[in-house]
């Protein structure tokens, strides 16, 4: 009997699994704004992307996601985005920026404004902490 053919169904389970978990990772939305966060694909470079070249590579080498690589890559991008999809706000991820009260404002003088943070171990000229309003739109 042939060796092939007794790998034939295991290599068709592996390959129906990539490409199940190939569509899964580009079509389950993650509840963040960004490219290639899932459906709907609202960018023109994620449509033209996936109705153009993820198909032409599809076509021209499908063997790939049979591969054992490939299909623990895709696993663990789908478990991430499983996670981020079930436990990230609807809403996205909000960024609280809290601004000085006027008592601190007054306490405060010019040359001590600088606040040294955690940023400013590897940036010498960045703070984390907003001193004066943000006008800049």
């Amino acid at each position: 009997m042939d060796p092939n053919k007794l790998n034939f169904p295991v290599f068709f389970f592996k390959l129906v699994l990539g490409i199940f978990l190939f569509a899964f990772v580009l079509g389950l939305p993650s509840g963040i704004t960004a490219w290639f966060d899932g459906l709907p694909w609202t960018s023109g470079a994620e449509t033209l992307t996936l109705s153009v070249i993820i198909p032409f590579l599809l076509i021209l080498g499908w063997r790939f996601l049979s591969l054992r690589l490939p299909i623990v890559v895709l696993g663990a991008l789908l478990t991430l985005k499983l996670i981020l999809f079930l436990a990230s706000p609807s809403g996205g991820w909000l960024v609280r920026v809290i601004t000085p009260s006027v008592n601190q404002e007054r306490q405060s003088s010019v040359g001590a404004s600088w606040v040294k943070t955690y940023a400013t171990a590897w940036n010498k000229n960045a703070s984390g902490i907003l001193q004066k309003p943000w006008t800049e739109k």
